[in-house]
């Protein structure tokens, strides 16, 4: 993971303090021309720390699309479990009612007059108590990010997850990966070191 591992009480739900440490140049990452921002999330999770955990499967006519392609395995049907399944394992709920704010209640109201069809988001947070800080790391666990979720199941099952890492070159041999070369980080010294 390239960002930095952090902790609940490390997300102090104050931008000049978060932005440094979740998102690449500080959030301030922009295209070639300076003409958009780009919120490159770097943490421990990825951008599972900072978005807005709104879930949703592949819409069924892409699936079908890369079907046609020849791609049987991500077919509507054979894909149908899995989302199940990781769903199930990310707690995704439908946002309650009154969990939509002010301002997407009169958007809906709006949409619903133009003769649309709005409907509420699915989501994975549990119990989520609407600070508005998703984009700033959750203080208080509610978002099921990959960091709570997915993450520590690994490390359970043994796999050794190196926090400020960076992989910079894959090695492979046929279809087995070989090596992996990287560069670790030390945010405190600002210093880094090439690892095997």
């Amino acid at each position: 993971e390239k960002g930095t591992r952090l902790q609940r009480e490390d997300f102090t739900q104050r931008e000049e303090e978060m932005f440094p440490k979740l998102f690449e140049d500080s959030g301030m990452r922009a295209s070639d021309d300076q003409s958009i921002i780009i919120l490159h999330a770097q943490g421990f999770g990825g951008t599972t720390i900072v978005n807005h955990n709104i879930c949703f499967r592949a819409p069924e006519f892409v699936l079908r699309e890369w079907s046609e392609l020849g791609i049987d395995e991500i077919s509507p049907k054979a894909m149908a479990p899995y989302y199940e399944q990781v769903e199930q394992e990310l707690a995704v709920s439908l946002i309650k009612a009154e969990e939509v704010s002010r301002n997407d209640r009169l958007f809906h109201k709006g949409a619903e007059r133009l003769g649309l069809n709005p409907q509420r988001f699915l989501h994975n947070r549990k119990e989520c108590i609407g600070c508005g800080f998703c984009y700033c790391g959750c203080s208080y666990e509610r978002k099921q990010e990959m960091a709570v979720t997915y993450l520590p199941k690994a490390e359970a099952l043994g796999v050794e997850i190196l926090a400020d890492t960076e992989a910079k070159v894959i090695q492979r041999n046929r279809d087995a990966v070989t090596a992996v070369i990287a560069t670790k980080h030390d945010r405190a010294s600002q210093r880094a070191e090439n690892i095997c």
